[in-house]
């Protein structure tokens, strides 16, 4: 009856946090043609390219507090702890952040010429950085509200500062013709406002009454999450600055039309992910609060995690398998002809995001082990060394197919290792031999979809096969994943 409950939620809630964050990938989607027609593929470059820089310097500023923020607060015994722990994480983040966007603008502008090829960084990097240190705020009440299991909560958040980004950019990009410049200060304006929405819901305490022990176990959890987060965004944007370096910023636009349809398959990984986090914890402090002669419950409670785990990836798997299939034709309708190549790295860039649903079900136990997290610096930096080899190597060769391609060989390595580490470190009893099944299906099925988009241009005819293909490998794969009758079971909800 547990395995039934925890499962739901991670249904439930992961079907929430999905359709929340298609809807924050939607409002891009809608952004597609508007961008098309006021920026080009030269300021969509810019623009993928300064959220690239904003993402790297939120890890800094950030420091892996927001890990802290989700795993030590399991370790804290009363709501009174609880709320110490928070105040200190914000007091701390709040002082540090004001620092550190001071002493990049005093001494960074060299540095953000030279990544961005000529771009100043006043106006354009400093409202991205301001944007973005305000926006660290509002993903830690996010994160409260994943922690709390309260997805409708997380959704409102979500919907309105969405859906206020989508206005607000619409009025500066296409009314007042702002161009590039006008999508950074929409944003950067929106996140202020929201930062501030954020810290009257979560009502920290005075800054200067850090709890200075939280906050060194904080930082003690959260600093070896900064080169693996700084590394595995890396090997997420490589890529594009690749691109940019030996193609432009035209390429790096049609790169990134393309990378954001695929992107959706990541939303819906990392959303199951997020539901599945809290869950994970908790069933193993049940694991480590069980009695040593109740041996019989702790194997259930170890095969309700693995079986979570390989749900995640197949639904992760289908979902791209889904997306896909309708990647070109959703393209052609909403781009003009600069982005006609864009369809083509989404099935490539699907395949890694696969992987990547593989190393989330695993990494949940990296995560949860301690020790472990020292690890996972080492083991993405070598897979960022991985990827930017490969895109320096097929970049020049392929375009932009060869950076989609290092980028499935660089995810594949990140999550063969992270298996390797995560049985290690605590090991689980996966059933090897169904993930095994299930990869091969979901690939096949890419690859399927793939020769039908390059080689049958008739837009029903294709759509027809597309459509069979996508229903013969979702059987398989959940036929061959041993799942069919339990999932049906679940999406049931019956007691």
């Amino acid at each position: 009856m547990q395995h039934k409950s925890n499962l739901k939620k991670i249904l439930l809630n992961g079907g929430i946090y999905s359709t929340t964050r298609i809807f924050e990938k939607a409002s891009g989607f809608v952004l597609i043609p508007l961008y098309a027609a006021y920026l080009g593929a030269d300021g969509y470059g810019i623009i993928s390219l300064l959220s690239v820089i904003g993402s790297f310097y939120a890890v800094l500023v950030t420091q892996g507090l927001n890990g802290a923020w989700v795993r030590l607060r399991f370790e804290e015994a009363n709501p009174q702890g609880i709320k110490k722990l928070e105040s200190s994480i914000i007091g701390y983040l709040s002082i540090t952040t004001v620092i550190s966007l001071f002493l990049f603008s005093t001494f960074g502008e060299t540095l953000f010429i030279d990544i961005t090829n000529g771009l100043e960084y006043s106006p354009l990097g400093l409202l991205t950085l301001t944007g973005v240190s305000a926006t660290i705020f509002i993903e830690l009440l996010k994160r409260k509200y994943q922690i709390e299991e309260k997805p409708l909560h997380f959704s409102v958040i979500t919907f309105s500062y969405t859906i206020i980004v989508l206005l607000v950019t619409i009025y500066f990009v296409a009314y007042l013709k702002r161009g590039a410049l006008g999508k950074i200060e929409a944003a950067c304006l929106i996140s202020i406002v929201f930062s501030l929405i954020s810290l009257l819901i979560l009502k920290p305490k005075s800054p200067f009454l850090l709890s200075k022990k939280r906050i060194m176990n904080s930082l003690v959890y959260g600093l070896p999450l900064v080169p693996h987060a700084i590394a595995g965004l890396t090997n997420d944007v490589a890529d594009r600055l690749i691109i940019t370096h030996f193609l432009g910023f035209a390429s790096t636009g049609i790169y990134s039309m393309g990378y954001q349809i695929a992107f959706v398959g990541t939303v819906i990984a990392s959303s199951l992910n997020q539901a599945l986090s809290p869950i994970f914890i908790k069933t193993m402090k049940q694991i480590e609060s069980s009695e040593a002669t109740d041996t019989q419950n702790i194997e259930n409670l170890k095969n309700e995690v693995t079986k979570n785990g390989l749900v995640l990836i197949v639904i992760s798997g289908i979902s791209c398998l889904i997306i896909t299939a309708y990647a070109r034709n959703l393209l052609e309708l909403l781009t003009n002809n600069q982005f006609s190549d864009s369809w083509r790295i989404v099935p490539i860039v699907s395949a890694g995001i696969i992987a990547t649903s593989v190393y989330f079900a695993f990494s949940q136990s990296i995560f949860y082990h301690k020790k472990s997290i020292r690890l996972l610096p080492i083991l993405t930096i070598f897979t960022v060394l991985v990827n930017i080899t490969g895109n320096y190597i097929l970049v020049p060769i392929y375009g932009i197919v060869g950076a989609a391609w290092s980028t499935v060989i660089s995810n594949s390595f990140l999550t063969l290792i992270a298996m390797v580490i995560a049985q290690k470190n605590l090991p689980l009893p996966y059933n090897f031999k169904q993930l095994f099944w299930v990869l091969i299906f979901l690939y096949l099925g890419l690859i399927s979809l793939w020769f039908v988009d390059d080689y049958i241009p008739e837009l029903i005819i294709g759509i027809s096969i597309k459509t069979l293909i996508v229903f013969i490998f979702v059987g398989l794969t959940i036929m061959f994943s041993g799942l069919r009758a339990e999932i049906k079971q679940k999406l049931a909800f019956k007691k």
